[in-house]
């Protein structure tokens, strides 16, 4: 899979479209791979890290924090971060926060959608939302209809 080094500008208007969850800011550099953006804070540079590809194939560098996939036939995109980026960013998320109760924490972690409560609607601005049971982030979802649509990869679900 090819890597791509995203540049300054291209960054910002990435970190742009994740502005419904605050104002999103780091230094560090970003690494496209696929619809995988991974964020780099080694000491290699960009010709470096291209050489390292080029040499070795790698998959990607750095950290899995966003998730921006495009489907030009249904004229449809989404940007959403990762579990990793919600606490990279932790700090910095300051809305589009969904605070969970005990009851959909564990229909969360068993990869089930939740229906919302009356007092989870009031502060929704965007269809993507973080659920967050007390300190903790959960993962990112999707609400259509009063539900939130679970984000979270199998890999991380809780099994029956």
């Amino acid at each position: 899979m090819k890597i791509e080094i995203i540049e300054k500008k291209e960054k910002e208007k990435l970190l742009e479209k994740l502005s419904y969850l605050g104002n999103l800011k780091t230094e560090n550099l970003f690494v496209k791979t696929g619809e995988k953006i991974r964020m780099f804070s080694g000491n290699l540079d960009k010709e470096e890290i291209k050489k390292i590809w080029r040499n070795f194939m790698i998959e990607g560098i750095g950290l899995y924090i966003i998730k921006d996939f495009k489907n030009k036939k249904k004229n449809f995109e989404e940007t959403r971060l990762s579990l990793e980026g919600l606490y990279f960013f932790k700090e910095q998320i300051k809305s589009s926060i969904v605070e969970i109760d005990e009851e959909q924490k564990n229909k969360w972690f068993k990869g089930e959608t939740i229906t919302l409560k009356e007092e989870q609607k009031k502060n929704i601005q965007n269809q993507i939302v973080v659920l967050k049971f007390g300190e903790d982030f959960l993962g990112t979802g999707k609400i259509k209809e009063e539900k939130i649509y679970n984000y979270l990869p199998k890999e991380r679900r809780i099994k029956n």
